[in-house]
C-alpha cells in the first residue's frame, strides 16, 4: 500500500523535472535565436544596401548611353587642341 500511495508523487517530480529540463532548453533556444536573428538582420541590411548600389550602377550605366557620340568626339578634339600637350597624352593613352 504504501508503495502506490508514493506513485502520484514520483509521477508529480518526474513531470517537474522534465518541466524544468525544457524551460532551461527553451531559454537556451531563444538566446540562440535572438543571435541569428541579428545577424541575419544585419545580412538581410547589406543585402538591400548591395542592391540599392546595383541599381545606382544600372541608371549611371543608362545615363552613359545616353551620351551621344558626337559629344564624345568634341570632348576628344578639345583634349587633342588643348595647350596642355601632357595632358592630351595622357587621355589619348585611354
Amino acid at each position: 500500500m504504501l508503495a502506490t500511495s508514493n506513485a502520484p508523487f514520483c509521477f508529480l517530480l518526474c513531470a517537474q523535472g522534465h518541466l524544468l529540463t525544457i524551460q532551461s532548453q527553451d531559454a537556451e533556444y531563444k538566446a540562440i535565436a535572438m543571435a541569428y536573428n541579428e545577424k541575419a538582420q544585419k545580412i538581410s541590411d547589406d543585402n538591400v544596401r548591395i542592391a540599392e548600389e546595383i541599381t545606382k550602377a544600372a541608371q549611371e550605366a543608362t545615363k552613359a548611353e545616353r551620351i551621344p557620340v558626337h559629344a564624345i568626339i568634341r570632348f576628344d578634339e578639345q583634349i587633342c587642341h588643348s595647350k596642355n600637350r601632357e595632358e592630351a597624352a595622357r587621355f589619348a593613352a585611354f
